[in-house]
Protein backbone atom coordinates (compact mmCIF):
# COMPACT_ATOMS: atom_id res chain seq x y z
CA UNK A 1 0.00 0.00 0.00
CA UNK A 2 1.02 3.51 -1.01
CA UNK A 3 1.88 5.67 2.18
CA UNK A 4 1.97 9.13 1.78
CA UNK A 5 2.86 12.00 4.31
CA UNK A 6 1.01 15.25 3.76
CA UNK A 7 2.37 16.74 7.44
CA UNK A 8 2.30 19.45 5.60
CA UNK A 9 0.18 20.28 2.79
CA UNK A 10 1.77 20.74 -0.23
CA UNK A 11 0.32 23.80 -2.70
CA UNK A 12 0.80 23.76 -5.81
CA UNK A 13 0.86 26.49 -8.43
CA UNK A 14 0.63 26.99 -12.31
CA UNK A 15 -0.11 29.41 -14.24
CA UNK A 16 -3.65 29.36 -13.95
CA UNK A 17 -4.64 27.29 -11.26
CA UNK A 18 -4.41 26.58 -7.33
CA UNK A 19 -4.37 23.22 -6.06
CA UNK A 20 -4.36 23.35 -2.35
CA UNK A 21 -5.84 21.93 1.12
CA UNK A 22 -9.66 23.00 1.67
CA UNK A 23 -9.27 24.88 4.66
CA UNK A 24 -12.58 27.00 7.11
CA UNK A 25 -11.99 29.73 4.73
CA UNK A 26 -13.16 27.74 1.85
CA UNK A 27 -16.38 27.41 3.63
CA UNK A 28 -18.83 29.58 1.43
CA UNK A 29 -17.55 28.65 -1.96
CA UNK A 30 -17.58 24.95 -0.66
CA UNK A 31 -20.83 25.07 0.52
CA UNK A 32 -22.01 27.47 -3.03
CA UNK A 33 -21.04 24.40 -5.07
CA UNK A 34 -22.46 21.78 -2.52
CA UNK A 35 -25.47 22.77 -2.39
CA UNK A 36 -25.83 23.88 -6.25
CA UNK A 37 -28.14 21.36 -7.69
CA UNK A 38 -26.95 21.47 -11.02
CA UNK A 39 -22.94 20.86 -9.93
CA UNK A 40 -23.99 17.78 -7.51
CA UNK A 41 -26.45 16.37 -10.05
CA UNK A 42 -23.78 13.01 -10.63
CA UNK A 43 -22.01 13.50 -7.06
CA UNK A 44 -23.57 11.10 -4.65
CA UNK A 45 -22.87 13.49 -1.95
CA UNK A 46 -25.63 14.42 0.77
CA UNK A 47 -26.07 18.48 0.20
CA UNK A 48 -25.16 20.33 3.06
CA UNK A 49 -28.04 22.57 4.51
CA UNK A 50 -26.21 25.38 5.63
CA UNK A 51 -22.43 26.90 5.80
CA UNK A 52 -21.95 24.41 9.20
CA UNK A 53 -22.52 21.19 7.36
CA UNK A 54 -19.46 22.44 5.49
CA UNK A 55 -17.34 23.67 8.19
CA UNK A 56 -18.08 20.06 9.33
CA UNK A 57 -17.29 18.85 6.37
CA UNK A 58 -13.94 20.36 5.78
CA UNK A 59 -13.21 19.60 9.58
CA UNK A 60 -13.83 15.87 9.00
CA UNK A 61 -11.29 16.10 5.49
CA UNK A 62 -8.92 17.92 7.42
CA UNK A 63 -8.93 14.77 10.11
CA UNK A 64 -8.41 12.25 7.67
CA UNK A 65 -5.59 13.55 5.95
CA UNK A 66 -3.86 13.73 9.53
CA UNK A 67 -5.01 10.35 10.14
CA UNK A 68 -3.46 9.22 6.87
CA UNK A 69 -6.69 7.94 5.14
CA UNK A 70 -7.55 10.63 2.59
CA UNK A 71 -6.20 13.53 1.11
CA UNK A 72 -8.29 16.57 -0.17
CA UNK A 73 -7.75 19.17 -2.56
CA UNK A 74 -9.31 22.40 -3.40
CA UNK A 75 -8.53 23.80 -6.47
CA UNK A 76 -8.84 27.50 -7.39
CA UNK A 77 -7.99 30.30 -10.23
CA UNK A 78 -4.62 31.72 -9.58
CA UNK A 79 -5.77 35.16 -9.95
CA UNK A 80 -8.52 35.14 -7.97
CA UNK A 81 -7.93 32.33 -5.44
CA UNK A 82 -11.21 31.16 -5.63
CA UNK A 83 -12.25 27.44 -5.13
CA UNK A 84 -14.21 26.00 -7.39
CA UNK A 85 -13.77 22.45 -7.27
CA UNK A 86 -12.81 19.74 -4.44
CA UNK A 87 -11.96 15.66 -4.69
CA UNK A 88 -10.03 13.38 -2.70
CA UNK A 89 -7.53 11.32 -3.13
CA UNK A 90 -7.61 7.45 -1.01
Amino acid sequence: MLEVDFGVFPELHTERLILKEITESDAPELFALRSNEAVMKYIDRPRPKDLEDILVLIRKMHQMRIDGAQVGFGSGRAKLNVVFLDWQVR
